[in-house]
């Protein structure tokens, strides 16, 4: 029992873990709409609003506010995938009307292109088959959060947020917006995991392995360096001619790459060799064990 609880142990130790991580992004287009009648053609709209404020809110439990939100996740590392995280929603107390009284909930939507405040116009469309309720906490500094585990593709979509099914009462929650100058703006703590490279890729060229676009991993254009037998010439500063024709060779991706898996497959079949080796190690200490104490 002892040796299989130790060769657990070993396999437990060398077994590779799955890191998690978290960021903190900010919004990208901040948007309001009157989910109200349009006003008559003769009748300028109007926005009873202060200026730089976000609202959402309902009267006699019809909706009658809608904020629209996008997060800055496009920094976040290439290949993570998201997994959740925290929205957090400071509220305006001076601007906002029973604001311990609403129910909000968020919904995934189409991504807003425009920041407009208190628009009239038809806002984007709302998909509630993800959804969140909003948490609402008192306080000095009162404010909503947003658990963001039900949305994964905030790459893709937008955040809605909006009067809850069921809502009586009347109610309107203000935001701050990006350019109050109270300077409380929304935020997110977004948790992922960070891509992890599979040895058991291929890519198009069957090498295994991607390089960054971005990196030019053969020799650059131009005349190959040579030797020289001036010697005032450094030869240390000169390199020694690749090829009988005196032109540079390129550095072969694939060779770099068939060197890289070669060592990763070299650690993966030691492994097991190395666990076994402790196992016998192990099993002999406890025999010898066993017969010195009888």
């Amino acid at each position: 029992m002892r040796l299989l609880e130790l060769v657990l142990a070993l396999l437990l130790g060398v077994a590779p873990a799955q890191t998690m991580a978290e960021s903190s992004v900010q919004t990208g287009v901040e948007a309001w709409y009157h989910i109200t009648p349009q006003p008559q053609p003769d009748a300028p709209p109007v926005n009873p609003y202060e200026a730089e404020t976000l609202h959402v809110g309902a009267s006699a439990g019809a909706e009658r506010a809608r904020i629209y939100l996008t997060l800055l996740v496009a920094d976040l590392p290439p290949g993570a995938t998201i997994t959740g995280g925290t929205l957090t929603l400071p509220v305006h107390p001076g601007a906002s009307t029973r604001p311990e009284a609403a129910r909000i909930r968020v919904c995934a939507s189409e991504r807003p292109t425009t920041s407009v405040q208190g628009s009239f116009g038809p806002p984007p469309a709302v998909d509630c088959s993800a959804s969140a309720e909003a948490r609402y906490e008192a306080g000095g500094l009162p404010r909503f959060t947003v658990d963001l585990a039900p949305f994964d593709d905030l790459r893709g979509s937008g955040l809605a947020l909006l009067a809850a099914p069921g809502t009586t009462e009347t109610w309107d929650v203000a935001l701050y917006a990006k350019g109050h100058p109270a300077e409380r703006p929304i935020t997110a703590t977004v948790s992922f995991t960070p891509a992890t490279f599979d040895a058991g890729e291929i890519d198009e060229d069957g090498s295994g392995f991607s390089p960054d676009p971005g990196v030019d991993l053969e020799w650059p254009e131009g005349p190959a360096p040579t030797t020289s037998t001036d010697p005032r010439v450094d030869p240390l500063a000169q390199t020694a001619d690749p090829s009988p024709s005196g032109e540079a060779e390129p550095v072969s991706a694939d060779g770099f790459v068939g060197e890289l898996a070669s060592s990763y497959l070299s650690w993966v079949l030691l492994v097991p060799l190395v666990v076994l080796a402790f196992a016998v190690y192990f099993s002999r200490a406890l025999v010898v064990e066993e017969e010195e104490e009888v």
